[in-house]
């Protein structure tokens, strides 16, 4: 019963906005995780990492990830394991750790390389780009950056678009300000009108930078 209830729980605080509830709950799940089926696991570990992330429990979030990597591996499900790939190496950057994020990076452009372009290979340019930035090596960010965008337009993806445009924006901070500040509104706009919190807020604090 705990396992059932505290799932749902988390269902519904997610949908609520209320991350931290939502993280509560599914660490709740994570106790009896075992006795659900493969596909159900995933699932709970996802919803665990993702929640876990936007409350800023990143070792917790760290964790689930860890849990969940093997899993889609074994699963043979390239496109999912691709999307935890590059939200596992968003996290452990947020803790500063840039020594694992760039072989996960790849090992998820690996995964969706002979797939249709989904949102998981635009995400996947744009945070090579964002690596080549934080190591101060804006010249070869720039290409990444900008094919991010094209394939997040052709993908329309609002999330991903968001996360492309401010990674593009960023290349554009030390040369040319105005147009990294009006690439940044651009994204936080695109964030605001689809109740994207995390991306709105990568928008705002990059733009505090940019300015």
């Amino acid at each position: 019963a705990t396992l059932e209830f505290a799932i749902a729980a988390g269902d519904v605080a997610a949908s609520l906005g209320s991350h931290r509830e939502a993280a509560f709950q599914y660490g709740r799940a994570m106790a009896h995780c075992e006795l659900l089926d493969p596909p159900a696991q995933i699932d709970l570990l996802r919803k665990r990492a993702s929640e876990c992330f936007l409350t800023d429990d990143q070792h917790s979030a760290i964790t689930a990830w860890e849990r969940l990597v093997p899993m889609l591996r074994h699963a043979d499900r390239p496109r999912e394991l691709a999307d935890a790939l590059l939200r596992y190496s968003r996290t452990l950057t947020t803790i500063g750790d840039h020594m694992r994020p760039p072989t996960l990076i790849d090992e998820a452009l690996e995964a969706v390389a002979d797939l249709p372009p989904g949102p998981e290979l635009a995400l996947a340019h744009s945070m090579r780009c964002m690596l080549y930035l934080n190591a101060c090596e804006r010249e070869p960010a720039m290409p990444w950056g900008e094919r991010g965008v094209q394939l997040a337009n052709d993908v329309g993806d609002p999330h991903v678009l968001s996360y492309a445009v401010n990674s593009l924006a960023c290349c554009y901070v030390e040369v040319d300000a105005p147009r990294a500040a009006a690439l940044m509104h651009q994204s936080i706009q695109i964030a605001l009108e689809h109740d994207l919190e995390d991306d709105a807020a990568r928008g705002y604090n990059n733009l505090v930078y940019a300015l």
